[in-house]
């Protein structure tokens, strides 16, 4: 009994989806091609049942009749035989689905797992790269989605995944190099429009280079400019006077010029920034109405041939 549990143990150890790999892949390809038929006749009759039967009452409705006819049998079968004829013939009770679903229940969890770490990685774009093509193929999805319903989109996605793996298999040479030329022409395709978007807008931007550089070019001579003068406080030792100086000392150190930093009032910088937002206000003004004209002469000059 031991080696037995322990044996189902090992078999319910998920092996990182290689089962999984190896199977859709030989289902797929044909490899088994009556498994294939099966698998695939199987999957789009479920899924024209779910369009066109409504599952749902349809189990209600057959749970009625067994679940009644269960009932008037084992009733029936007391009063006539004292034993109930569901419990004479009812099958021994076993998990089935429970088995099924404690089975492939470590497969599935690994299997969502690794859905969530690589969404985390996407969503927080550990690689730029595959993020962006995440993007652009989840803008593809949500066209796809709006235009066509979950269920066409299943079932087309089914048939197209049972056909497309034979033929590609059948005819990989072809596919390859058909493939390969179609990048090569779209690598060139996408250089030439690059040049030449290059090409057309390169004399628009060295305009629009000239006619901004004045503006920049007065912002920057405007602007106040931090030197050593500015910020170091005069370093001058200031030497106090003795009481026993002499008069002659005295006289001297009246006559020094003695260094003092003039600090201006707050009403003289407030003028020079009114004159300079005055000044920058109309070299902006200027370069509005150059850049207008420049426009307008490009609108009105006769188109080039």
């Amino acid at each position: 009994m031991s080696s037995n549990t322990e044996k189902a143990k090992t078999a319910n150890v998920c092996c990182g989806g290689k089962c999984l790999t190896k199977n859709s892949s030989n289902l797929l390809t044909w490899s088994d091609p009556r498994k294939s038929a099966i698998t695939l006749g199987s999957i789009l009759s479920a899924l024209l049942l779910v369009k066109y039967v409504n599952l749902t009452a349809l189990f209600f409705r057959i749970s009625t009749f067994v679940l009644l006819g269960s009932a008037i049998a084992e009733y029936a079968g007391k009063v006539i035989t004292g034993t109930g004829f569901v419990t004479q013939f009812k099958p021994a009770t076993k998990n089935c689905i429970g088995n099924w679903a404690e089975f492939y229940a470590p497969h599935a969890v690994t299997i969502l797992k690794k859905v969530e770490l690589e969404g985390q990685k996407l969503y927080t774009a550990a690689s730029v790269q595959c993020t962006v093509r995440a993007g652009f193929a989840s803008f593809f999805l949500y066209k796809l989605t709006s235009t066509f319903s979950l269920w066409t989109l299943t079932f087309v996605s089914t048939i197209l995944a049972f056909i497309a793996p034979p033929i590609y298999l059948a005819n990989k040479e072809l596919i390859d190099a058909n493939v390969e030329n179609g990048v090569k022409i779209a690598q060139a395709k996408s250089l030439e429009f690059k040049n030449c978007a290059c090409q057309k807008l390169s004399p628009h931007l060295e305009k629009a280079k000239k006619v901004a550089d004045p503006l920049f070019k007065l912002i920057e001579s405007k602007l106040p400019v931090r030197t050593a003068g500015t910020t170091v406080e005069s370093t001058e030792p200031v030497v106090p006077e003795k009481s026993t100086a002499s008069t002659t000392s005295a006289s001297v150190h009246q006559s020094a010029p003695v260094k003092t930093n003039v600090i201006p009032s707050t009403e003289e910088i407030e003028t020079d920034f009114n004159s300079l937002g005055e000044q920058l206000k109309k070299e902006a003004q200027a370069a509005t109405s150059e850049a207008e004209t420049f426009s307008r002469e490009k609108v009105d000059a006769p188109p080039s041939i």
